[in-house]
């Protein structure tokens, strides 16, 4: 499992994490400090510290993609704009684009208020999750549209 945190959608990856059954990769800081207090497994990919999300991004984060295949990716979004799901820097976007290309299945964990707000940098499209996981009902109008013409599947947690 990859995953990207703290975020209200990871309630799952924490149960699994506390079971032990699934070794997590991330470039989260956060998760990585919480995952500290759990028995699995849980790895950092290596990296620049962003500041804003205290991410690890980057080159090296990069080439510790290329060895490493996943079941299972959640990713998170600054912004929905459309069709697009967006990020504020183009590091975190290639590697989130890098995450996903290495993943059978990849999970979108977004606040329904990333629908209002806007980012720069467009790293995927609803097309390209399994499943969108959450926070609050979405707008009625755009959920259905959005189900309709991506075949996406929207959970609300």
């Amino acid at each position: 499992i990859r995953a990207r945190g703290p975020s209200r959608g990871l309630g799952d990856v924490y149960k699994r994490q506390e079971r032990g059954r699934n070794p997590i990769f991330t470039n989260s800081i956060p998760l990585l400090l919480v995952g500290c207090n759990y028995p699995g497994k849980i790895t950092a990919l290596g990296g620049e510290v962003r500041a804003v999300s205290h991410a690890l991004t980057g080159a090296l984060a990069l080439n510790w993609l290329d060895q490493l295949h996943f079941d299972y990716a959640l990713l998170g979004a600054s912004a929905i704009m459309g069709d697009s799901v967006r990020t504020t820097e183009i590091q975190e976007a290639a590697l989130k684009m890098a995450i996903h290309s290495h993943a059978d299945q990849c999970f979108l964990l977004a606040d329904a208020k990333k629908c209002t707000e806007s980012a720069a940098v467009k790293f995927l499209q609803l097309s390209d999750f399994n499943a969108w996981y959450v926070d609050a009902a979405l707008p009625e109008q755009d959920a259905a549209e959005w189900s309709k013409n991506y075949q996406l599947l929207i959970n609300r947690c």
